[in-house]
């Protein structure tokens, strides 16, 4: 009997340390490069459920995060619903740390989107429009204590901006010193992780929704990497796979993906001279 209950427990007990060890190894690794010349867009990764390229670059003192996407539906949930960067030193998904850049807009200016714009894809003039409007600061959280920041500020360190290229692409570029994620600045970085995370969308009555099909993409896959990128990259959160079922989203299947939130993390290997 003792050596059942003995081989029971080393069952339970590898079944627990399997668990813990898959959760450690959840999250992908990205290879932050050396800090490169303003206008050098070359992505390493890209995430494919939300089609975003990204890439992380960092000095000695600064550390920068990059994304460019020329989805319909990642670029309206990150200028209207609003776009955080969580930092966690610890190489989970803490939130304890984190840039919040642009803020969510009101919900009644949500419906108004559908209703009025969703109906194709964004435009360089749309776009253009909807950047100005983004309020000129930024929330900075570090360990409970939170802090607005504007975006011309010289004193804070922290930069972000949100720029419009082509006809229908953004890019977002946020710039953070590496002593601002740390506790105090003391904290090494050698088991950094970060989340891309934005809001989502509630989903109008289907009385309120265009009759047509919208511009909205809409990839579901597990993330990837670009060609020839370095091994490691791109993968997704899964847990934003599950879409609503409800009338609107039957209704109209394609804007079932706006009430779907960006979030994808991955850990970062920092670049050493």
């Amino acid at each position: 009997m003792k050596v059942y209950l003995i081989s029971q427990r080393m069952k339970f007990f590898v079944f627990l340390s399997s668990i813990a060890l898959c959760g450690c190894m959840s999250l992908p690794m990205v290879n932050s490069v050396k800090e490169q010349p303003v206008g050098k867009y070359e992505y390493s990764y890209y995430n494919n459920q939300h089609q975003i390229l990204y890439k992380v670059t960092n000095d000695d003192s600064n550390l920068h995060v990059i994304l460019n996407t020329s989805s319909a539906a990642s670029i309206l949930k990150i200028l209207k619903t609003g776009l955080t960067i969580y930092f966690d030193v610890t190489g989970k998904k803490k939130q304890d740390v984190f840039i919040h850049y642009p803020y969510q807009m009101t919900t009644d200016l949500q419906k108004e989107t559908y209703t009025k714009e969703i109906k194709a894809e964004p435009t360089a003039r749309s776009l253009n429009y909807y950047v100005t409007q983004i309020p000129a600061e930024l929330i900075y959280s570090a360990y409970a204590k939170n802090e607005a920041i504007h975006l011309h500020a010289t004193n804070s360190g922290i930069t972000d901006s949100i720029t419009v290229i082509k006809d229908n692409e953004i890019i977002y570029e946020l710039c953070i010193p590496l002593n601002r994620i740390t506790m105090n600045g003391k904290y090494p970085l050698t088991n950094l992780s970060i989340g891309i995370v934005s809001g989502q969308f509630d989903l109008p009555n289907k009385n309120e929704l265009p009759s047509t099909r919208t511009g909205v993409s809409s990839g579901n896959n597990a993330g990837g990497m670009v060609t020839n990128a370095p091994t490691g990259g791109g993968m997704v959160n899964q847990a934003a796979n599950d879409v609503p079922n409800s009338a609107a989203t039957d209704y109209n299947p394609d804007l079932a993906n706006m009430a779907i939130p960006i979030e994808f993390w991955f850990k970062v290997s920092l670049f050493k001279n």
